[in-house]
């Protein structure tokens, strides 16, 4: 985004009029068709495509939206909740919002009744777009309990129940509605005097535990990291972005606008059709969260196992392996502790040998499925593991991964195409500053863990109607200078970069009073092409245990081998089977040990299959992170029966029901 020296684009809505006196020809959403074709053999396949929309395009529809939102009695100040998923409306009902001199409160469809009659009641909200006529039927069915949300407006383009005197419309009655309205000054005259100051959105945390907190950005928080990041990631107006993640997140919601800014272009996908996707849009940039470039990795794998290629795969990426290891020590870009000196990691002639066969005959191949402008793929939501990032920069696909949280509006490190330390998070995006701080509060010494506290343009100013819970996190100096406590445990390596370690409310303190990570040990149990999710459970116990979601197929296959009947539904009952659990134990074992860095405290001395942790059930977030709280309510007695002596102050700290 060009701005000259003189003036600094201060809200969204200044940006966005900015894009479109620039752009206004160019593509700005890309949307997907499809029909269902049956063949002539019988077989039933897709048949898609995209269609784009101008800035131009998107603009007038705005404008449109934008004047019947006054029509309706809209004020500046006011909110206004956005219960749907990813879509154009999504964005033009967000941008009319903004434009008025409002804010939306998202969320998305598959929150449960109990959490949007909190948000929708703690945020004061009287107007609700929703996705379709099912998420109104739920609205009508708690609407005894809703206290302030009366008018609702259905996005669902076959949506025709339309009764203004209840406060019922229609996405299209609204467009007819403005098209008639001779409101348009009025409504840009509201988009000109928003201010950086303003609020232009009200996020709900999906937190993994507790209730949702309110979290007020401001146009000047956000703003930040849209003037930031395409500078950071040389995003520039010919660039396609595939979206995948739900809009309604801020990670998502912040890369839009960011691309927005630069006048590149939106295509929206989801993870049913991302594949055929990635060749049809050929995007420059996909965003996604940890979850998927697992996924890819596992697919990846599971063709290769398919064909029986997976033997020969894994003898050629040992080789791989030490290539990209040599490339990083003689690039400088080795993930070091401050006084660490490591010997210069080796490739043989060898190793570049069968690299070079390996890149032809497999990596290639899965380069291409990402389309032939793939540039790089940008992770956020969570750390990358390990395995996952040496993977993808061997076979020769670029990551930049990014940090932070919905506080910070969201983007506060991230790795750039300059600068990409392995396993780290990368430094610190302009005008952040952060401190490392022990137990005590004080600073800690480079390569020392400690909790990474924030400050700078995009961090909330505290929670909405939340004193005790902004306390809590906020803090300001002797200086004036407010800082955020990410609550985030973080090391600061060599290069100035930060690995994220865990999370100080994930922490696993023993009855012995030892304090453990459990991230990085799942994470190294999650390399194996056994495990699928897991879980390091021990809370106030004498010792670590784990719950696993096994590998469907590696499940099963080792049934075959063992002669042992595999039934799909009743997979957790599997783990009691005497070879099934010395299998499994073997690979935790060999995973988790002193041979490979592990303290002996770190075993897992037991380990039980459960069900897959998954956002309808509440064990995951919508990010994929996993809800332990959640987890532990769920598998409580699971998890009791893993020990011979189960300790019940763990009740008190676990939530075990």
């Amino acid at each position: 985004m060009k701005e000259s020296k003189e003036h600094r684009l201060s809200s969204i809505n200044e940006m966005w009029m900015h894009t479109v006196n620039h752009y206004s020809t160019k593509p700005a959403l890309g949307l997907r068709q499809s029909e269902t074709i049956t063949l002539p053999n019988g077989k039933i396949t897709e048949s898609a495509s995209f269609h784009s929309l101008t800035y131009g395009e998107v603009e007038e529809e705005i404008v449109t939206l934008g004047c019947a939102l006054i029509e309706l009695g809209f004020q500046p100040g006011q909110g206004a909740a956005l219960i749907a998923e990813n879509s154009r409306r999504w964005l033009t009902v967000d941008m009319a919002l903004l434009g008025n001199g409002g804010y939306d409160i998202p969320r998305g469809v598959s929150s449960t009744d109990r959490e949007l009659i909190f948000i929708l009641n703690h945020s004061r909200c009287e107007m609700a777009f929703l996705e379709n006529a099912q998420v109104l039927h739920r609205m009508h069915a708690v609407s005894r309990e809703l206290e302030y949300t009366k008018t609702f407006v259905v996005l669902d383009r076959n949506f025709e129940e339309i009764d203004p005197e209840k406060g019922l419309f229609s996405y299209d009655y609204l467009l007819t509605l403005g098209k008639g309205s001779n409101r348009s000054d009025e409504f840009q005259k509201r988009r000109r005097n928003t201010k950086e100051e303003d609020r232009a959105t009200l996020m709900y945390t999906s937190g993994t535990t507790g209730i949702p907190k309110g979290i007020p950005l401001k146009h000047g928080n956000i703003m930040h990291n849209v003037r930031h990041i395409p500078t950071l990631l040389h995003v520039d107006s010919s660039d396609r972005f595939l979206s995948i993640l739900p809009i309604w997140h801020v990670f998502e919601r912040t890369l839009e606008y960011m691309v927005l800014s630069v006048g590149a272009s939106l295509w929206y996908t989801d993870k049913l059709t991302i594949l055929k996707d990635l060749l049809l849009v050929n995007p420059t940039y996909l965003v996604s969260v940890p979850r998927i470039w697992i996924s890819v990795y596992s697919g990846v794998k599971r063709m290769l196992r398919q064909k029986g290629k997976e033997e020969l795969f894994n003898k050629l990426y040992r080789h791989s392996l030490n290539v990209t290891r040599a490339k990083r020590f003689k690039q400088n870009r080795l993930c070091l502790s401050i006084d660490e000196t490591p010997e210069e990691p080796r490739a043989s002639f060898l190793d570049h040998l069968l690299h070079f066969a390996a890149d032809k005959l497999i990596y290639s191949k899965v380069r291409a499925k990402l389309g032939s402008s793939f540039k790089a793929g940008v992770s956020g939501g969570g750390s990358l593991p390990v395995y996952i990032d040496d993977f993808f920069e061997t076979i020769g696909v670029t990551l930049l991964e990014g940090y932070g949280l919905t506080e910070t509006s969201p983007v506060l490190c991230c790795r750039t195409f300059d600068n990409r330390i392995p396993y780290t998070v990368g430094i610190p995006v302009p005008e952040t500053e952060i401190q490392i701080r022990d137990e005590t509060g004080l600073t800690v010494e480079d390569s020392s863990m400690g909790t990474l506290w924030v400050s700078g343009p995009q961090v909330m100013e505290g929670y909405y109607n939340n004193k005790e819970e902004t306390d809590r996190v906020m803090e300001t100096d002797s200086q004036g200078k407010k800082w955020f406590n990410t609550g985030d445990l973080v090391i600061r390596r060599k290069t100035g970069d930060l690995s994220i370690i865990g999370r100080i409310k994930d922490t696993i303190v023993l009855i012995g009073g030892e304090n453990l990570e459990p991230v990085p040990l799942e994470a190294v149990l999650l390399e194996s092409e056994a495990i699928d999710q897991v879980m390091i459970c021990g809370q106030d116990q004498e010792t670590l245990t784990a719950l696993i979601v096994p590998e469907e197929d590696r499940l099963k296959q080792l049934c075959l081998e063992k002669n042992i009947r595999f039934d799909k539904d009743n997979i957790p009952s599997l783990s009691s089977n005497p070879e099934i659990h010395s299998a499994f134990k073997k690979i935790i074992d060999e995973k988790i040990s002193v041979k490979n860095g592990f303290k002996e405290i770190e075993t897992i001395v037991n380990f039980a299959f459960t069900l897959p942790f998954s956002t309808e059930d509440e064990t995951l977030t919508h990010t994929f992170k996993v809800k332990r709280n959640q987890v532990m309510k769920r598998d409580g007695k699971l998890i009791r029966s893993l020990y011979k002596n189960y300790h019940e102050k763990g009740k008190e700290k676990g939530g075990l029901s």
